[in-house]
């Protein structure tokens, strides 16, 4: 005779609280958020504080550096719950692509993510932009992960219409797994 199920449900949740604060002068932002994170299953209730800051500074018209940390709790590199991230863009063309065109920027981009208790994640990409009404990128990854090395590919597109910009993305995953479709929408109020 088996026992009576227990028709109960089981608690499971995340809450996140923070504050956020940011800085901008001329060429170079600097922010910080402090955050609090509780996470429930079951009997299990665990809470932790985060201080994650980042920087974005454009060295010249050419040259862009960022840095950022992500649920940054302790100082650890073997914990999985955080990263470190850090990227470069550099301009390496402007101008028209055939006689009478319109200006296009070409740029090729590099990130790194590590910190987080496994080897680390590399971003190697190039964008181009025909300034506010098209820009196109393409982005492959190698991702660490804990069972090693995976590749993926990554494409975005986005048009501008007025005001508005309108993004889509493709990520194809890691071993065809976490695959996604994005659609954004952006616009700035006046």
């Amino acid at each position: 005779m088996s026992p009576e199920p227990d028709q109960g449900t089981i608690p499971f949740f995340t809450h996140t609280i923070g504050a956020t604060g940011a800085l901008v002068q001329e060429r170079t932002a600097v922010a910080a958020t402090v955050a609090y994170h509780e996470t429930r299953l079951d009997h299990t209730d665990l809470g932790h504080w985060t201080l994650d800051a980042g920087f974005d500074g454009r060295i010249s018209d050419v040259l862009r550096v960022a840095a950022a940390t992500h649920f940054f709790s302790r100082a650890s590199t073997r914990d999985a719950a955080q990263d470190i991230y850090a990227g470069l863009e550099c301009r390496v063309f402007r101008g028209p692509l055939w006689n009478g065109g319109s200006a296009a920027n070409i740029r090729a981009r590099y990130g790194v993510a590590f910190g987080h208790g496994f080897g680390a994640d590399h971003q190697f990409g190039a964008g181009i932009d025909f300034g506010e009404p098209f820009a196109f990128d393409l982005l492959v990854a190698r991702d660490g992960g804990y069972a090693g090395a995976t590749w993926r590919a990554v494409g975005g597109l986005r048009v501008g219409i007025g005001r508005y910009r309108v993004s889509f993305a493709r990520d194809g995953g890691g071993s065809d797994l976490g695959s996604a479709f994005r659609v954004g929408l952006e616009t700035q109020l006046r």
